[in-house]
């Protein structure tokens, strides 16, 4: 009888992401080697997952687990990490500057739906632009398309939906 392998999974240099930041899943299999990797995320594989590492940014948050068969086709499951938001105040705006096509991101509590308030204004401070999201997790995209307004520099407002400026961050289109 050949014995379980024994997998183990570490998270480096993150486990806490916000935009920007990409952190990598590895793994360690003994006593034999892996024939097959299976990453799991929240208990469901991750889609093209199947090496030995695994590369996670802000829309990969969650609880990962890997689960190997080995070449002796014995089969185990790793620790579980968790990869969760890095509370920031700031606000993450990409790419930037832009051809006028760009997303942007601000924290928002887990599980916490609520509406957001986009509002843009030119260097004039004329307001040019609004649209309203709903978000439902850390960091969710707000994809923003202003190709038609032309180059130059772009505030962008934040807020909530009594018209609160949560934040405000500036955006380059070029």
């Amino acid at each position: 009888m050949n014995p379980l392998p024994t997998v183990v999974i570490s998270a480096s240099p993150y486990t806490s992401l916000f935009p920007g930041l990409v952190t990598t899943l590895s793994s360690t299999v003994t006593p034999n080697a892996a024939a097959t990797y299976t990453w799991l995320r929240n208990g469901v594989a991750v889609a093209g997952a199947t090496g030995a590492t695994l590369n996670v940014d802000i829309d990969g948050l969650g609880d990962y687990q890997l689960r190997v068969t080995d070449v002796n086709n014995c089969t185990n499951s790793s620790n579980i990490i968790t990869i969760k938001d890095s509370v920031s105040g700031k606000c993450f705006i990409y790419p930037n500057p832009t051809s006028g096509k760009f997303q942007v991101r601000y924290y928002s509590v887990a599980n916490n739906v609520l509406p957001r308030t986009l509002t843009i204004y030119d260097a004039k401070g004329d307001r040019v632009f609004t649209q309203y999201y709903t978000i439902g997790r850390p960091y969710d995209r707000m994809d923003v398309d202003m190709r038609a307004y032309g180059k130059g520099l772009y505030w962008v407002e934040i807020g909530d939906l009594n018209g609160n400026r949560i934040t405000m961050c500036r955006v380059v289109i070029q």
